[in-house]
């Protein structure tokens, strides 16, 4: 990992929905070994932040730059591991197992729909790293939603990227596992050397955990470390309007 390096650079980025703004004049860089919270209230951009930095939604102004290229010319998506908010929103029946479930993410680069000694050990190791070694033939459905999260996020993983973006990813996990959940993220991040971006409109996320943080509220009305944002005039205002923050840290 470089020091310093940038992998993410959004330049006056502006995004509009039937013309109404979502998102204006952004700048946000995201540098190599960040652990970084996107936070703001519903409606206030986070998931068409994402969605533009991955290519799933067109610039309508500004620039995106991915490892030092335009976004347009960009072609190692490899590099970039997403788990969107409707990751674990499907049929508790649905008749796979853990390894089956990481394995799609291999199939989708080749034709043929079997898996080699290799492959396996990868998928055997990626589920050692996230927690979950032993499981590989538990129908994902058998899973708790925190299990099942993570196992999205070892398909993420499966292919080696450097940057691991997670939509609202704790949604309907209770306390105790969140914070197992972010143990293994701060993990992934430190160990792994893979640069998180973590969305949320739960600023009770800022844990110790983090060491950055960007707020959004349609514009990027904050972006810096954590502890300058625990000593910022919004921090303060957030607390003076009764939000929900963690700011220590262990």
């Amino acid at each position: 990992m470089i020091e310093n390096e940038e992998l993410i650079v959004i330049k006056e980025l502006s995004f509009y929905y039937d013309q109404k703004p979502v998102l204006l004049d952004i700048n946000l860089t995201i540098w190599a070994g960040d652990f970084l919270a996107i936070l703001g209230p519903n409606g206030a951009g986070k998931t068409t932040l994402i969605k533009i930095m991955l290519g799933l939604l067109p610039i309508k102004k500004g620039q995106v730059f991915l490892f030092g290229q335009p976004i347009k010319s960009f072609k190692n998506w490899h590099l970039l591991g997403y788990v969107p908010q409707t990751a674990t929103h499907f049929d508790p029946l649905f008749p796979a197992t853990v390894e089956e479930i990481i394995a799609m993410a291999l199939f989708s680069r080749k034709r043929l729909w079997s898996r080699t000694k290799e492959e396996r050990k990868t998928i055997s190791k990626i589920l050692e790293i996230v927690g979950l070694q032993g499981k590989e033939k538990i129908p994902i459905g058998q899973l708790s939603t925190g299990e099942q999260q993570k196992v999205f996020i070892a398909r993420a993983l499966v292919h080696k990227p450097r940057v691991l973006i997670l939509d609202e990813p704790t949604t309907g996990i209770d306390a105790e596992t969140q914070q197992q959940f972010y143990d293994m993220l701060q993990q992934l991040n430190i160990k792994n050397g893979i640069t998180i971006v973590l969305v949320t409109h739960d600023i009770g996320i800022v844990n110790r955990h983090i060491n950055r943080v960007a707020c959004l509220e349609g514009r990027l009305i904050y972006h810096g470390t954590h502890e300058d944002f625990c000593f910022s005039e919004f921090f303060k205002e957030m607390i003076g309007r009764g939000d929900h923050v963690i700011s220590h840290r262990h």
